[in-house]
């Protein structure tokens, strides 16, 4: 039998309604804070929600690496970038020391990262000469919090999008886990990303 090394929590990274880190999300948490709040915009004109967890005051400019990779991201892909970075400080580690390869990151999206804003408009604004932005498929595929989260963070290592609805977050925790008990990586950056999406409300 294979010998599964030992797993331990090294960092923590959060962005979520509650608060921007660990630490705000915690204090807000214990305090009896409530992140549920009235939409100060409502996703989209038929939309029946009125309420909803959704994280304010986030600011995507402050983001680590290339300001016109930024451009690039959906929101979902923002807030994993934001928390993979708290992580990543949290846990102290001399990047310098250690290989690119070394770390891997698994992730897990609640589905397709899109809004149809832009189709919509595209549609509907008759006389315009509105087109899609041509980057907008990129966008929009699951695996882009993790595309982005390892380009910011040169993590090199295995790489594992998952995409199971609300479970995706637990998966991929549980399988960043098992790579590390079989030696496929030393360490692993895991978690889950959903932000508001009008096509969920």
């Amino acid at each position: 039998m294979t010998h599964k090394r030992r797993v331990v929590i090294t960092g923590l990274g959060l962005v979520s309604p509650l608060g921007l880190t660990v630490r705000d999300s915690w204090n807000a948490l214990i305090a009896g804070t409530s992140g549920i709040d009235y939409l100060s915009s409502p996703g989209t004109p038929s939309s029946k929600v009125a309420i909803a967890g959704a994280v304010k005051h986030f600011n995507p400019s402050a983001l680590p690496g290339k300001k016109k990779n930024i451009k690039l991201m959906n929101r979902d892909a923002q807030l994993a970038v934001a928390a993979t970075d708290e992580a990543l400080a949290d846990a102290g580690f001399n990047r310098e020391a250690l290989e690119p390869a070394a770390f891997g990151i698994a992730f897990g999206a609640f589905g397709i990262q899109y809004t149809l804003d832009d189709a919509f408009r595209f549609l509907k604004e008759e006389g315009e000469t509105t087109a899609l932005n041509p980057i907008w498929p990129l966008t929009i595929l699951p695996n882009m919090s993790l595309c982005h989260s390892a380009i910011t963070h040169a993590l090199q290592g295995p790489n594992i999008a998952l995409c199971s609805l609300t479970a995706s977050g637990t998966q991929a925790v549980g399988e960043a886990c098992k790579a590390i008990q079989y030696g496929d990586a030393d360490i692993f950056i895991a978690g889950g990303c959903c932000s508001l999406n009008p096509s969920y409300l």
